[in-house]
């Protein structure tokens, strides 16, 4: 289960030639390295100044953008905000990586304790990119808050998925990913708000659409991740999978087959046949569902908040359920008014023979 695959910074061959955003990457960067001690820290710094952005999505370190635009404001206003979360989410996915035993993470490289430490580092400069800000002292400290609420909730999430949890497999996985991923998205949502202008309740209710906008990407890597080729970490640990634990405990023909094949996926055939199930089964349809409910209860509740310039965080919902529609158009299916399929069945528990949803 990863966090979020909106990375803050990732490798040069998925570099975006969108040359504003290369210029944010840059103004980013500039606030990182301008910290003495990143300046100073051979290897903290190499993270720093080897990132690029990724030109296939909105990442999650722009999401104090669109709150900040959100809310009438602008680039320049939202730079801060956008520099903590691109330091929360180094953290995060530095430590996701271990978490994970993720054979791409930079703790094989540099061991784990040194990267623990640069993930520690980074988690506490977060607050130091707000540095120089000309705001109330109610305002500033609403914002170090945040940063301080969405790293904790994140933290704690991390220890739930790594966590051996007992009762229905389905409630704790949306106990850990509710945990994990949305804090950080609302994190970011609330810099943005603030930082534009927003009063700290309407701040609140905007950093309230992380947990949908949490759910969608949730759901849509899962989905991902599953169908990649060679085989993602999760398949290892299966459970924190929504769509592979769905092919797990949901009632279908091919159950007992499909874990099976669980101990061979590293085999190509084995892989390609454990997807073909996870299309056959529902389980993809499932994932789907999730995504699709997401981005009703987002839409539902940015149209409640009657903000300025909505269209800058509804943005974010178009693309996040464009997938979505690309699934329905790939089978030629005519998509229901506001993406709204009938509920898949639940996840039915087999051992148990009681549903869960």
């Amino acid at each position: 289960m990863a966090t979020t695959d909106s990375d803050a910074i990732t490798s040069a061959d998925e570099a975006t030639t969108d040359p504003a955003l290369e210029r944010r990457v840059d103004l980013i960067k500039q606030r990182m390295l301008a910290v003495p001690e990143i300046a100073a820290w051979p290897e903290m710094a190499d993270i720093v100044r080897s990132g690029k952005a990724k030109g296939t999505s909105i990442p999650c370190w722009e999401y104090p953008l669109l709150a900040c635009r959100a809310m009438g404001g602008s680039e320049e206003q939202a730079l801060p905000g956008m520099a903590a979360t691109a330091c929360m989410l180094n953290s995060i996915h530095l430590l996701d990586d271990m978490l994970d035993e993720d054979e791409r993470g930079l703790y094989h490289t540099l061991g784990a304790g040194h990267v623990a430490n640069i993930a520690t580092a980074f988690q506490a400069v977060a607050p130091r990119m707000l540095d120089g800000l000309d705001l109330p002292g109610d305002r500033l400290a609403a914002l170090h808050a945040a940063i301080a609420r969405g790293g904790l909730a994140t933290a704690y999430g991390q220890y739930l998925d790594a966590s051996p949890l007992e009762g229905d497999p389905e409630e704790n996985y949306w106990r850990v990913s509710l945990s994990k991923t949305p804090p950080l998205f609302g994190a970011a949502f609330y810099l943005g708000a603030v930082l534009g202008g927003a009063d700290l309740e309407v701040a609140s209710r905007i950093e309230g659409l992380g947990k949908s906008v949490g759910r969608m990407i949730q759901a849509g890597d899962d989905m991902s991740d599953a169908l990649e080729s060679p085989p993602n970490p999760d398949w290892r640990t299966r459970w924190n999978n929504l769509v592979i634990l769905f092919a797990l405990v949901a009632e279908h023909e091919e159950r007992d087959r499909f874990e099976a094949l669980l101990d061979s996926v590293d085999q190509p055939e084995s892989l390609a046949e454990a997807q073909e199930i996870l299309v056959r089964s529902g389980a993809i349809s499932y994932g789907c569902y999730h995504v699709i409910q997401g981005y009703r209860e987002g839409r539902e509740a940015l149209a409640a908040l009657d903000l300025p310039a909505p269209e800058a965080l509804g943005e974010l919902f178009e693309e996040l359920i464009a997938p979505a529609r690309s699934l329905f158009e790939s089978l030629d299916i005519e998509p229901p008014e506001e993406l709204r399929p009938s509920r898949p069945r639940a996840m039915r528990r087999v051992r148990r023979g009681e549903t869960s949803l």
